[in-house]
């Protein structure tokens, strides 16, 4: 999920162990921040804060062990959201997705679908975020789960970045562009679109892609903006197409998957 705040700095962290589907995990450290977030988060993604509420009960339900579930002070960039852990699921078990890519992940929260990419097989992975916290919390999960070599992190502001220096310019160019339920905010979505152009069409000097660049984000069937993507990356020279994202894990939130590539 993309970070938009600088909340408090977190008390304790927490590991959890994340199921990905048929026998496969991964292990997540979590940290915990003191005080409650459920509101500022309900205002954020246009929701009521019970609604919230009942969405982190039913995630935390899902954890194996209950002494792992995080404590409803937890703030919302700190919990693996539906989107996320189907999207990292997917990649786990179709590998062909991310195999050889080197890959770019915005608002990645905990990083649990670019760890699960550099899992998959991934060159290179780049974890970017507002929360500084959560990206130390994702290093440490990429060290956990054995990918620490391939993963790196930085902080990126979608809506202020120069595509020529800086993060993106240090560590690309990228192949494929992931995300998970980036899409919650009108204001923000025709960033992002604006920022997907950007990476596809590779900066001056990047030689040739080997493989066309793509982006694909896992987006929950409930949010309202994909049309709002889709005219946004129209303007930007993006072709857009969706699919349901396949559920190899019961029970969680349906999602599209959608894919954008540079148009001809």
């Amino acid at each position: 999920m993309l970070t938009l705040l600088a909340l408090p700095i977190p008390s304790l962290v927490t590991t959890q162990t994340l199921d990905l589907g048929r026998g496969r995990s991964m292990r997540l450290q979590i940290p915990v921040p003191e005080g409650d977030q459920v509101n500022e988060a309900a205002q954020i993604m246009g929701l009521a804060s019970s609604e919230v509420n009942d969405q982190l009960a039913l995630i935390r339900g899902l954890t194996e062990d209950a002494s792992e579930q995080l404590p409803m002070s937890a703030k919302m960039s700190a919990v693996v959201w539906p989107a996320s852990q189907s999207f990292a699921s997917l990649l786990t078990h179709c590998p062909s997705f991310v195999k050889d890519c080197r890959v770019l992940e915005i608002g990645c929260g905990l990083g649990t679908v670019g760890i699960a990419a550099a899992m998959a097989g991934a060159t290179s992975v780049l974890l970017t975020d507002l929360d500084e916290e959560n990206l130390d919390a994702a290093q440490a999960s990429a060290d956990m789960n054995g990918v620490a070599s391939l993963v790196r992190t930085a902080r990126l502001d979608v809506t202020d970045y120069d595509i020529q220096s800086g993060v993106l310019a240090e560590h690309g160019p990228f192949d494929l562009v992931i995300g998970s339920d980036v899409l919650f905010s009108t204001t923000l979505t025709p960033s992002i679109a604006k920022l997907l152009a950007a990476v596809l069409r590779r900066p001056e000097g990047g030689g040739e892609a080997e493989v066309e660049a793509r982006a694909m984000l896992a987006d929950p069937l409930s949010r309202g903006n994909r049309a709002l993507l889709e005219a946004a990356g129209a303007e930007h020279g993006l072709a857009y197409s969706e699919a349901a994202l396949p559920q190899i894990l019961p029970g969680l939130e349906s999602c599209v998957l959608v894919s954008m590539v540079l148009a001809e």
